[in-house]
């Protein structure tokens, strides 16, 4: 099952990970809005936030975390349900948490870099 599922956090996006140091928070509106700002602030001494300008995908390292998902499952059997679209994409995220190498490739682009730590 995927770390996101069921999430309540105002922050889906970081909520599972066991060692959260950075967050890069784009112009999207939830990213304004109260809960996540109250969740930030409640974190300021363990997180790192990064402010990123508006249409900068490329500065966003979670972008390359949707690429590598998107292209793995541009390469499976068709899904035909949101069941098993779901259980697919759970099964990738899954298979990142044990590639800590393919994830730490997402970091290697110099743009993305400040991300890594």
């Amino acid at each position: 099952m995927s770390p996101l599922h069921g999430v309540q956090s105002p922050v889906p996006s970081y909520h599972s990970l066991q060692s959260l140091n950075a967050a890069s928070i784009n112009n999207l509106r939830v990213h304004h809005s109260t809960p996540v700002k109250a969740w930030l602030a409640e974190r300021t001494s363990q997180i790192e936030v990064f402010y990123l300008p508006s249409y900068s995908p490329e500065l966003n390292p979670e972008e390359r975390l949707n690429a590598d998902l998107k292209q793995a499952m541009g390469k499976r059997v068709p899904v035909r349900t949101k069941a098993k679209l779901r259980d697919a994409a759970s099964e990738h995220m899954a298979m990142l948490e044990k590639s800590p190498e393919r994830v730490m490739s997402f970091f290697q682009d110099p743009r993305v870099k400040y991300a890594a730590g």
